[in-house]
């Protein structure tokens, strides 16, 4: 059986979180939470369950509510980022509408993809 070493390098983080196939997965998983989801809070679960099984804690709630706003006000001042980030890869958006709001899910999507508990944790 082969099997990814388990790593929680800085470097491999770093390589997960850029790599074009995984940017275009998070997106995918983003688009997914936007269309089968209507709040933040459910498309937060929502994605905690599709991708580590579980609920999130209120805590780690909290958190990506704060990073999903930081991310809104980044590419709200920055669209061209925003068209740049849900560009990345060979398949084409099935979002029309707020190229903003899937970009700050896909980074949303992209942190949830890397945790720990995703990527190294049996």
């Amino acid at each position: 059986v082969v099997r990814r070493p388990r790593t929680n390098s800085p470097g491999a983080a770093l390589v997960l979180m850029n790599d074009p196939q995984f940017v275009e997965a998070a997106r995918h998983l983003a688009e997914h939470l936007l269309q089968h989801r209507r709040t933040d809070a459910a498309r937060i679960d929502y994605g905690f369950e599709r991708v580590i099984a579980r609920k999130p804690t209120n805590d780690e709630r909290a958190i990506v509510m704060k990073m999903l706003s930081a991310f809104r006000t980044r590419y709200r001042e920055d669209p061209e980022a925003a068209s740049q980030l849900v560009a990345v890869g060979e398949s084409v958006s099935q979002l029309a509408g707020n190229v903003g709001e899937l970009a700050a899910w896909t980074l949303v999507a992209n942190t949830l993809l890397n945790l720990d508990e995703t990527i190294s944790k049996p």
